[in-house]
């Protein structure tokens, strides 16, 4: 790094940064404190060399790179890496951190602008302080003029907004509104830890939502936490968001994500932040290797799920024959691998209590079982496994997998509904655990296992 760099910077610790720069500095004050270093503009912050890297965002979907987050990197005096939260932890007043965070930026549009190799997004971070700073001054935008003066089209520019960080939820939504109608497109970063508000989601309609690693970790250490993430991506995209889910480390966090749906991933398991001159270009084979492992995984699971329900099903006809009327034998209950089983009337109401199976946990520890413990007399019609029974008659349907407050675990129900000599019609039902083999997705299951007659003809 040269020496009038140095001194520069040292000029501006000395003099304070208030009055080297002004309120809105012009484009070409940044330039006397940026020098090329090989393919790349660097500058010093402090005695610090900082530096941008570009870590690329990937679409599973396509296969490919659709963009690349500008990252800060800083190596002391000893050669030592310092970290993007170290650096951006170390100015003294509110003018030293918008310069930095202006540095920052200035750097990643300079080298963004000067590679050839791209022609994907570029996603910057803005920082709390520099958005509610340009809301103070009525929008002087010095990413625009930066953008503007670098030759990129603002549609190619993301703005990464930690949204939980700003209190001010009307400056916060004048300064997106700003910033789109320039033409960047939004993103909000870090959804999913801290603070996070869904409803500030729905007010502040960005274009991408960024989960937070958490989400992922949890995910793979925890089923429950897995089950619920399709259902936020799900959410999210009814919002009108696109998800991108970030800190990605191993091949089965990757899994994780593509199973989930998710539209964009980043992370360690696909690239690790580089020069945009030294990023590899071979994630088709990874995505693809990926592609053949999930497509892999599909097929075994589909077996063993056909397997399961087929089991199961034989259980239910068994159990069906030895049902007459609405009187459920106690043999039933010892010889069939059902957790409980319970008859409906034609409007989809109880008749009488469940009759529990051997197989039924003991659900006394479920603090709010006894909320809703009462069967009989309960209203049932509005759930699939009464609905699709009264649509199509003599038919064995299957419905789930559905939380079970009794169980306090997945089930899923079968059902079928009959017609008695004297003409009353009512609806059989039985619940089985349902057991996630092999950690694989919990897919929604609703259809018909063939008609009753075709599986007494055949026994």
């Amino acid at each position: 790094m040269s020496e009038a760099l140095r001194s520069y910077n040292k000029n501006i610790l000395d003099i304070g940064f208030q009055q080297i720069f002004k309120e809105n500095p012009p484009i070409e004050d940044f330039i006397s404190v940026i020098e090329q270093e090989g393919d790349s503009y660097i500058s010093q912050y402090r005695d610090l060399k900082i530096s941008s890297v570009f870590q690329p965002i990937f679409s599973p979907s396509h296969h490919k790179v659709i963009g690349y987050e500008g990252l800060l990197r800083g190596i002391d005096k000893n050669g030592n890496a310092i970290t993007p939260n170290k650096i951006f932890a170390m100015p003294d007043s509110p003018q030293e951190s918008l310069y930095l965070d202006r540095l920052s930026r200035f750097l990643h549009v300079r080298n963004f602008s000067r590679s050839s190799l791209i022609d994907g997004q570029l996603f910057i971070n803005l920082s709390p302080d520099v958005i509610l700073h340009s809301h103070q001054q009525n929008f002087a935008n010095f990413t625009t003029e930066l953008v503007k003066a670098h030759d990129i089209d603002p549609a190619r520019v993301v703005i990464e907004i930690l949204e939980s960080s700003i209190n001010d939820e009307k400056a916060l939504l004048e300064v997106i509104n700003h910033y789109r109608q320039v033409g960047y497109l939004i993103a909000v970063d870090d959804f999913g830890a801290g603070e996070s508000n869904m409803d500030r989601l729905w007010k502040l309609e960005p274009d991408i939502i960024k989960l937070d690693r958490s989400l992922i970790v949890n995910a793979r250490l925890n089923q429950r936490a897995k089950r619920l993430l399709p259902g936020l991506v799900n959410l999210i995209h009814q919002i009108g968001g696109l998800v991108l889910l970030e800190g990605i480390e191993s091949k089965e966090e990757a899994m994780i994500a593509i199973d989930a749906d998710v539209d964009m991933v980043q992370g360690y398991a696909f690239a690790r932040p580089h020069s945009l001159f030294q990023i590899s270009y071979g994630e088709k084979s990874l995505f693809k290797a990926l592609s053949r492992l999930w497509h892999v995984d599909e097929q075994m699971l589909a077996q063993r799920h056909v397997s399961w329900l087929t089991e199961q099903a034989n259980d239910f006809w068994q159990g069906v024959e030895s049902i007459d009327g609405t009187f459920i034998p106690d043999e039933l209950l010892h010889n069939s691998k059902a957790l409980r089983w319970y008859i409906l009337d034609e409007k989809g109401w109880q008749i009488g209590e469940n009759r529990q199976g051997d197989f039924a946990k003991n659900s006394e520890s479920v603090s709010n079982k006894k909320l809703l413990d009462c069967a009989k007399g309960v209203d049932w019609s509005r759930r699939p496994y009464y609905r699709r029974a009264i649509r199509y008659p003599g038919e064995v349907q299957v419905a789930g997998p559905y939380f079970s407050i009794p169980d306090s675990s997945y089930c899923v129900t079968f059902s079928i509904s009959r017609t008695s000599d004297d003409g009353e019609l009512t609806i059989i039902c039985c619940d089985f655990e349902w057991q996630e083999k092999d950690g694989g997705q919990t897919y929604l299951i609703s259809g018909s296992m063939g008609p009753w007659s075709t599986h007494t003809k055949q026994n």
